[in-house]
């Protein structure tokens, strides 16, 4: 009886949904005919169709057929000024009329890079990036580098976007991912490198025995620990002090870096959550 009423209020909620975004519909149906799944972000999709978003002022957004919706998500924390606010609109406007992009370096570049750089006391120089991917990506080739080491280390259930290095036990099927003493490394989506896989060890999120059995056992080969400060992607769970403490000094014991994710935490913080 229960699921059959699910299934009944599931069905009243789509039609809802449905009577209320024609135009969404339609805008999700033409971007399907060039875009895989309609978009080249695959976390805003949902079915039947997700919303089209014609603007936004402030906490709201207004989609394609005029709905107005409050904006709790803020484009997953970076917007925490809202949208359309006068003085951000006012600057990138006075950008765009000297110009779109260069080839050459900036001094407003400088100026944000040294604002960075004063907010953070583990930050020494910055590089910029485009995405979170190309971040992380970056992030775990200089350790690499820097360590002349090979392995790194994530949270399991922790993203950190998209390149072969970090799609891996993002969401693990149980039975596939292995005992929690030693779980096991799992591809999170088709096509990546299978020779990923071994230098890409896992760990129990704030397992802090584990994990500390795990580093020693990768010591020799072990470039870095790559962990979010708070598991976005897992359900914004926080690390506790002492699990992230006990990083610190487990790398530090085997000359490994310790490398913070905060593409999202960093707002939780003046200094982003290692300030915390």
């Amino acid at each position: 009886m229960h699921s059959v009423g699910a299934l009944h209020v599931r069905e009243q909620l789509e039609a809802e949904y449905r009577k209320r975004t024609p135009k969404s519909e339609a805008l999700a149906a033409a971007a399907s005919r060039v875009m895989p799944g309609g978009d080249t972000r695959t976390n805003t999709f949902f079915l039947p169709y997700p919303v089209f978003i014609e603007s936004g002022e402030g906490c709201r957004i207004r989609d394609a057929d005029g709905n107005i919706y409050l904006d709790f998500l803020a484009n997953y924390t970076s917007m925490i000024h809202g949208n359309a606010h006068p003085r951000i609109v006012e600057a990138i406007s006075e950008q765009c009329s000297r110009g779109t992009a260069f080839a050459a370096p900036l001094e407003s570049q400088t100026k944000l890079a040294s604002a960075l750089c004063s907010r953070v006391p583990s930050i020494e120089r910055i590089r910029f990036c485009n995405s979170g991917t190309e971040a992380t990506m970056h992030a775990i080739r200089a350790a690499k580098a820097f360590t002349g080491r090979n392995k790194i280390i994530k949270m399991e259930g922790g993203y950190h976007g998209s390149h072969d290095a970090a799609s891996v036990s993002v969401a693990p099927l149980l039975d596939r991912a292995g005992p929690h003493s030693s779980p096991t490394s799992v591809p999170d989506l088709d096509g990546l490198f299978q020779g990923v896989l071994p230098d890409v060890v896992v760990v129990p999120f704030n397992g802090l025995e584990v994990s500390g059995e795990i580093i020693k056992c990768h010591a020799d080969d072990l470039a870095a620990v790559l962990v979010e400060p708070v598991l976005s992607s897992g359900g914004a769970i926080p690390a506790t002090a002492e699990f992230l403490q006990f990083l610190r000094k487990a790398t530090q014991s085997v000359g490994a870096l310790l490398i913070f994710d905060e593409i999202v935490t960093f707002r939780l913080a003046f200094g982003g959550a290692q300030e915390m």
